[in-house]
């Protein structure tokens, strides 16, 4: 999922992160030239089939919508 997201049309970086303090604790950073990027990106068919194969494993999460301030 990562490689495809990478290449989407207005990814600026896309990067999976796991926890060392709690392996199995993991953060997606991304960055997207602009919010119809990021929701093209939500809406397309690797992201279906990743909530479809993987969204099982996903427990609580946090969404946040950051803006660089430095």
């Amino acid at each position: 999922m990562v490689a495809i997201a990478r290449v989407q049309p207005g990814c600026l970086s896309y990067e999976l992160h796991e926890s060392i303090s709690e392996p199995g604790k993991v953060v997606f950073f991304e960055r997207w030239r602009d919010r119809v990027s990021w929701e093209r990106h939500m809406r397309s068919p690797h992201m279906d089939a990743f909530r479809a194969n993987a969204g099982h494993l996903i427990g609580a999460f946090e969404l946040l919508h950051l803006h660089q301030v430095a």
